[in-house]
C-alpha cells in the first residue's frame, strides 16, 4: 500500500509543477512580447486603413464612399478578429475545465489512499494520533505564522 501512495504523490507532484497546467504562471518576458506585438500590430493596422482609403479615393471613389468602404473592410476585420479570438478563449476555458476535474479526480483518489493509509493506525491509537496532530498544528502555527 505504501507503494501505491507513493506512486499517488509522484503523480500529484508530476502533475501541478507541468506545465499543462492552467494555473502556472507565464514570464513577464512573455507578456511584455505580447504586448509590443499588438501596439505594432495596431500600429500597422492603421496606417493600413490609411493606405487603403488613400487608395479608393485616388482609384474608385469619391472620399465618403472611400471612407465607407474602408470603415467596412475594418468592421469585417474586426469581426474575424473578435470571433477567432472567442473561439481560442473557448477552447482555452474547456482545457482549464479538463485539467481542473482531472486534478480534482486526482486529490479525491489521494484522499482516499490516505484515508485507508491513516485510518487503521489512527483507530488503534487514538491519543498518539491527536498528540501527533497537536505537535504538527504547533509547529506549523509557529512556523508560518
Amino acid at each position: 500500500m505504501n507503494s501505491l501512495l507513493a506512486t499517488a504523490e509522484n503523480m500529484l507532484i508530476d502533475r501541478v509543477l507541468s506545465n499543462d497546467v492552467p494555473f502556472t504562471g507565464k514570464s513577464k518576458a512573455g507578456v511584455s512580447l505580447y504586448a509590443l506585438a499588438g501596439t505594432l500590430f495596431v500600429t500597422s493596422l492603421g496606417f493600413f486603413i490609411v493606405a487603403a482609403y488613400l487608395w479608393m479615393e485616388n482609384n474608385f471613389f469619391p472620399p465618403e464612399k472611400a471612407a465607407a468602404m474602408a470603415g467596412g473592410l475594418i468592421l469585417a476585420l474586426s469581426c474575424l478578429c473578435a470571433g477567432a479570438a472567442y473561439l481560442i478563449l473557448q477552447y482555452k476555458r474547456s482545457r482549464a475545465r479538463k485539467l481542473k476535474a482531472e486534478l480534482t479526480q486526482t486529490l479525491h483518489t489521494l484522499a482516499d489512499i490516505a484515508e485507508e493509509e491513516l485510518s487503521q493506525p489512527i483507530k488503534d491509537n487514538p491519543k498518539t494520533s491527536v498528540l501527533i496532530a497537536s505537535l504538527a498544528g504547533f509547529i506549523a502555527g509557529d512556523k508560518f505564522l
